[in-house]
Formats: structure tokens, sequence, C-alpha cells
């Protein structure tokens, strides 16, 4: 199975068409130096696939806001709907926090589909307000609602309500250690620690809301520190299927370890909000290609070998494509062959 031919006529045809012409040479430039490439440097990325004349027509692009033009791809080649669920979290390239939300595929990556950047420090309680400006925003490119899964950190009254207001159903881990009100014969504080109901609903927040516990069979399991509590203002979808939804939540996680290992963004810093959301667009966009073009399905039935590795589609991909891209300096049968008597046989 090849992949690059595939990622070139889906550039070529879908991509490059939507990016206005003057810029065109310069996006070329930043899909070749950036999106399916491991970061050193952008002179270095530049010099790779631009030579001298790359350098400055890099410094260029990254100085742009290229938000706008990574949403109108996004909005091309994913369709987010009311049914789909988008996993939401940050990650940290200090100073900067990058909150990402990604469209939960199952099988072991979620797509990042789009990103914005604070840098820190912050005000207090200015996060809580970025995240929910932010999903705000992203209502209005999707065009619709959708469901969001988040973990603890995404949690309290603010963004609970937030959530609410905003008409988003929402999968939201709740530390242990929360208490909440529980109506029986009258109204009794409990901490979720204490409880023993796996499915009920509670007061929390000044807010009707369900409560999903995992079991403990579960968390040894996946050799959790603890049970899940998750909240939900969905009240029809059952409970295995909640706990399934919210365990795929770690998708996120994983795009994240890929951006930062697979793509080495984990040793640079950067001092300019413009320049590291560039670069992250463009790798993101990397995600979008390998994703669209790889036949995932047939990937992971190709692979046999640990259970990790049967959910990482995009190493896979990333590795085949590199095949596809590096050209040995010696091929690799002059060594590990030769001729003995007019037979080939291992050295």
């Amino acid at each position: 199975m090849t992949i690059l031919p595939n990622i070139q006529e889906k550039v070529q045809c879908e991509i490059l068409p939507m990016i206005r012409p003057k810029w065109r040479n310069s996006f070329q430039l930043g899909i070749n130096a950036l999106s399916l490439i491991p970061f050193c440097s952008l002179n270095s990325n530049a010099r790779v696939v631009g030579g001298s004349n790359g350098m400055m027509q890099m410094y260029r692009l990254v100085r742009k806001n290229l938000s706008h033009t990574f949403t109108l791809i996004m909005a091309k080649l994913f369709k987010i709907t009311n049914d789909s669920f988008i996993n939401i979290d940050f990650t940290i390239f200090d100073p900067f926090a990058t909150l990402c939300f990604a469209l939960q595929t199952q099988v072991g990556r979620a797509i990042p589909v789009w990103i914005e950047t604070l840098k820190y420090p912050i005000k207090k309680d200015s996060q809580n307000i970025f995240i929910l400006e932010s999903l705000e925003k992203f209502i209005k490119i999707v065009g619709g609602k959708f469901k969001i899964v988040a973990d603890r950190g995404f949690i309290g009254e603010y963004l609970i309500n937030g959530f609410t207001n905003l008409g988003l159903t929402f999968y939201v881990r709740m530390k242990a250690g929360k208490s909440v009100i529980r109506k029986l014969k009258k109204d009794k504080i409990i901490s979720l620690r204490k409880v023993k109901w796996l499915d009920f609903t509670a007061t929390i927040y000044g807010r009707k809301l369900r409560i999903i516990r995992s079991s403990t069979t579960l968390q040894k399991k996946l050799n959790a520190s603890e049970c899940w509590y998750i909240i939900t203002n969905d009240f029809e979808t059952k409970r295995d299927i909640i706990l399934n939804i919210y365990y795929h939540r770690f998708e996120i996680e994983e795009a994240f370890k890929d951006l930062k290992h697979v793509f080495n963004m984990k040793q640079n810093y950067f001092e300019r909000k413009e320049t590291i959301e560039a670069i992250i667009w463009f790798q993101i966009l990397g995600f979008w290609l390998l994703w669209l073009t790889s036949n995932v399905p047939k990937l992971k039935e190709e692979i046999t070998t640990s259970i990790k590795k049967q959910l990482s589609w995009f190493k896979t991909a990333w590795e085949q494509l590199m095949t596809e891209r590096i050209q040995l300096i010696i091929p690799i049968y002059n060594y590990k062959f030769q001729k003995l008597g007019g037979l080939v046989k291992n050295v």
C-alpha cells in the first residue's frame, strides 16, 4: 500500500485550490517543510525543502494568522454533526497552552480539528472564559452543535453551566473527592468516593445531572488509581456506551504525544503565538492527510504486534510514508546479500 501519491493528489485537487493565489507558493512551502516531517527549526526545515530562499518565505508565512485558512480546509475535509464526539484538552508548549478540539475516531488517535492558544501567566478564571469563548467560536464554524468529552481539568460550576448554556451535550470526569446532593427521602450531601451506585442522578452546581461510575472491575483492568465519575446531561444513552465514549477521550492525549515526539515538538521553545500556531496547524494538516489517505481500517488489519501498536494507525502510516519519501544512500541489497557461485545467499 502506498500513501504518498494519495496525499499529493489530495493536496493538489482539494487543498491548494482553497488558498489565495498570492499565498499559494508560501503555503506549499509550509506543507513540504512542516506537515509531514520532524521539526528541527524554522530555518532548518525551510532550507531542506526550499533552500535559502525558503527561509524568508517561511518567516513571512508563520507571522500570518492562519486560523481562518485552516478552518476553511477543515470544514471541507470533515463534517462535524450533532453525533460527533469532540475531545477537548490543553497541551503545553511553554510558555503557551494550546487548546485543542479533536474529533474522536475510536481507533487510537483523535483528529485535531481546531486549536487556539493562550500565553501563561494568565489572570484568575481567564482560562475558563477562554475555553467557553473558543467553544462558541467553534459552534459557529461548524454551523451546529456536537458532544464534548473532557477530563477533570474541565470541571467546575462556571464551565458546566457554560457547556449547558451553549446547548452542548457533555461527558466530563469529576474527581472522586467531590460531593453532590442526592435526593432520597430528603436532600443529602454525599461524597462520590462513598457512592456505590453505578448510574444515578444528583444535583451538581445547581443542576440536575447524571453520574456514571465505572466498576471496580474496569478500574483494575485499566490499572487506574480510582473509579471514573463521569457527569453528563445525557439522560438517554446506555451506561456502557457512555463509559466507552469517555474511554476514547484518551485519543487526544495520544495525538499530543505524536505532535511532541513524532513531529519532535517537545524540545522547542517559541516566543510568538502566531509562530507556534502556524507550526501546529501545518502538523495537524499532516494528521488530516494521513487519516484521509492511508486507509486506516486496512492498516489496522496489517498490524499484528501489541495492543498499543494496533491502536497507533498514525505511527504506522507515518512509517509507511517515510519509506516512500526517503532514498537510501546505499541500496539495502548491496550489503545484505552477495552472489556466490551464481546463487544469492545471505551474508
